[in-house]
């Protein structure tokens, strides 16, 4: 059964977070208030889960490109640095 993650409001004002198990966002909401608290937001753990790696898949990716730009700029820079030193050097 899938577990979904919830921000609740308790009987007495105070917000809860938890987790819980349940066929369905539906069903997760009638068990939310089955425990005396009003459901604010709920959340399949997949999905929350599914979130997360496309950022961790961003994250790498852009990693990726600096490399590259650093890479490709190397001949370049290694290039300027030979220069400086044939020219600066007495």
């Amino acid at each position: 059964m899938p577990i979904y993650i919830f921000q609740a409001k308790s009987a007495d004002g105070k917000f809860v977070k938890g987790e819980v198990e349940a066929l369905n966002e539906a069903e997760a909401r009638v068990k939310i208030r089955a425990q005396k608290m009003i459901p604010i937001k709920i959340t399949a753990r997949a999905a929350l889960n599914k979130e997360l790696k496309k950022f961790a898949l961003l994250r790498i990716l852009s990693v990726e490109k600096i490399c590259r730009y650093l890479l490709a700029s190397w001949p370049f820079l290694s290039g300027l640095e030979f220069l400086s030193c044939k020219v600066w050097k007495p």
